[in-house]
């Protein structure tokens, strides 16, 4: 969104939760075929094999999977591990949401008029539906815009809680992980119920 002032990118984000927002009501019962997984754990844990494996780095897999299963009994009832299934499309990239200008005035912000690119969407745990889209996570040959992308996402996280009731499975599965991450669809701001601020 290279050249759009901040209230532009800002408008387009929204537009970009409220797809995200739709996505989140299509619910499946399952990932996959025949024995399908039911739940994120089952999903994070068929990643990773039970049984030793010959390969470089399968200790470090098996800790990962020890840390996982400790993290689940301590917070068993955390929704972000409930049989929360939506629809996923993996690449909310710049190039894959069209946005039509205003013939009228430069001052109103594009239409998300569509997205496109879902050949490697898939039915996955909610967990991933709310991804930070690439174009506003902190990366390190665009450090000057990083007070920027932090307002944006900001916006964008209280841009997807907003239709959701309070408390809500779907509001808050992702969002109250809490990893402190600017980067890989790792959330760093926990937004607080008064009115939004550019400053927070």
């Amino acid at each position: 969104m290279e050249g759009f002032s901040l209230d532009h990118k800002k408008n387009v984000l929204t537009q970009i939760a409220s797809v995200l927002t739709r996505l989140a009501a299509l619910h499946f019962d399952g990932i996959g075929k025949g024995k399908p997984f039911k739940s994120t754990l089952d999903y994070l844990l068929a990643l990773i094999p039970e049984i030793a494996v010959d390969f470089a780095g399968y200790e470090e897999l098996v800790e990962t999977r020890q840390h996982l299963l400790e993290y689940h009994s301590s917070k068993s009832d955390a929704p972000c591990f409930g049989p929360l299934i939506r629809l996923i499309h993996t690449d909310y990239d710049a190039q894959n949401l069209l946005l039509v200008n205003s013939r009228d005035s430069s001052d109103k912000p594009p239409v998300l008029s569509g997205v496109i690119d879902f050949e490697y969407a898939y039915a996955g745990p909610l967990y991933y539906l709310y991804e930070y889209p690439i174009f506003f996570q902190d990366v390190d040959f665009s450090l000057g815009l990083y007070e920027q992308n932090a307002i944006l996402r900001s916006h964008f996280v209280r841009a997807l809680r907003q239709p959701f009731p309070k408390g809500s499975p779907d509001a808050i599965a992702r969002w109250n992980d809490g990893t402190g991450l600017a980067y890989e669809g790792s959330q760093d701001y926990v937004p607080d119920p008064g009115p939004e601020s550019d400053e927070n």
